[in-house]
């Protein structure tokens, strides 16, 4: 029998201490593969506030002031400061047309 066979089989209350913590994100036959992956190991899970602000924010920073948008409105919007904005907008004109607003109209 495969390791991953008996997965299934597994419950949420077979599962020792260690184990739950990662019960309310994912179902047993991930954890168990969670697990397998990294068990024993110690590995960093980074918050997800640098993936948003690095991606999400910033692009639609950049977004609003390629549409003219006020910076210092942009700031309040997105709750930065406006030397926030100038740093992430530096290089980028307002009104340009940006791979932004294109992938917009054809993705």
């Amino acid at each position: 029998m495969q390791a991953q066979d008996w997965y299934n089989d597994v419950r949420p209350e077979d599962l020792p201490e260690s184990h739950k913590k990662f019960l309310g994100v994912l179902p047993v036959p991930e954890i168990l593969k969670l697990c397998e992956a990294f068990g024993g190991s110690s590995a960093y899970i980074p918050m997800n506030d640098e993936l948003y602000n690095e991606v999400v924010r910033n692009r639609g920073i950049r977004k609003a002031y390629l549409k003219g948008v006020p910076i210092a409105s942009i700031a309040e919007r997105f709750h930065v400061s406006d030397r926030t904005v100038a740093r992430i907008v530096q290089g980028y004109a307002p009104n340009q047309i940006s791979m932004f607003d294109q992938e917009e109209k054809h993705g």
